[in-house]
C-alpha cells in the first residue's frame, strides 16, 4: 500500500509501498484503498466493511513508526549569572554561532546573506539585540536551549544537540545553558 496525497500522480513511486496498493482521497473526499494502478478502489472507503477497519489500523500503525518522541528539556541546572553568560560567549564563538548571528548577535554574520530556508527563501538569522519578542521559539532559558537542541524547522538554524559534547570552553552538561544565558544577555533579558 502506498500513501498518496490528494492530487498526486499515483504512478509516482515516492510513497511508501505496502503490498502494492495505495491510499488516496476519492472524488467525494473519502479515503480509498486503491490497487497498484491507483485507479480501482479495493474497498468502498473507510466507512465500509471489515477491510476499512483493517486498512485504517495498518495506516495508523505505519504512521506511528514516524511519530517523533517529544523532547523534554530539563529545568536549568543553575540560575543566570554573569559568569555563566561569559562562559556562554566562549561557547558561542566555539560553536561558530557568529558565522550567522554575528559577533554581537545582531544577525549580521558572514553567512547571514546566504542563509536559506527549506524552500530556498532568504531567512535572516535572529538579531538577539532586538529582544526576546523576536525569538522564534521563546525567550526564556528553557525555550532557547530547546531551540539549540532541535534547531528550527524550515530555517537554516540546525540542531546543535551533539555539538555541546565537544565544547572545550564549558563543561558539557552546562554548555547549552551557558549559551542560553549569553543569548539572554545580548537580548537584554538579564
Amino acid at each position: 500500500m502506498r500513501i498518496v496525497q490528494e492530487g498526486a500522480d499515483t504512478d509516482d513511486a515516492s510513497g511508501c509501498d505496502l503490498e502494492g496498493g495505495a491510499v488516496r482521497k476519492g472524488p467525494d473526499g473519502r479515503w480509498l484503498w486503491v490497487d497498484a494502478s491507483g485507479e480501482r478502489p479495493i474497498t468502498d472507503g473507510f466507512r465500509a466493511g471489515p477491510y476499512a477497519f483493517r486498512l485504517g489500523r495498518v495506516v495508523y500503525d505505519w504512521m506511528e513508526e514516524f511519530r517523533p518522541t517529544p523532547l523534554t528539556v530539563p529545568e536549568p541546572p543553575f540560575p543566570y549569572s554573569a559568569e555563566s553568560a561569559e562562559r556562554g560567549m566562549r561557547v558561542y564563538r566555539e560553536l561558530g554561532c557568529a558565522s550567522c548571528h554575528g559577533l554581537e548577535g545582531r544577525g549580521d554574520g558572514a553567512a547571514a546573506a546566504d542563509a536559506r530556508g527549506n524552500l530556498g527563501e532568504i531567512v535572516l538569522p535572529t538579531d538577539y539585540t532586538r529582544g526576546a519578542r523576536f525569538f522564534k521559539g521563546g525567550g526564556d532559558a528553557k525555550s532557547i536551549v530547546r531551540t539549540f537542541l532541535t534547531g528550527l524547522h524550515g530555517t537554516p538554524m540546525p540542531s546543535f544537540a551533539t555539538n555541546f559534547e565537544q565544547v572545550a570552553s564549558a563543561p558539557a552538561p552546562g554548555a547549552p545553558w551557558d549559551l542560553a544565558h549569553y543569548v539572554m544577555r545580548q537580548a537584554g533579558i538579564r
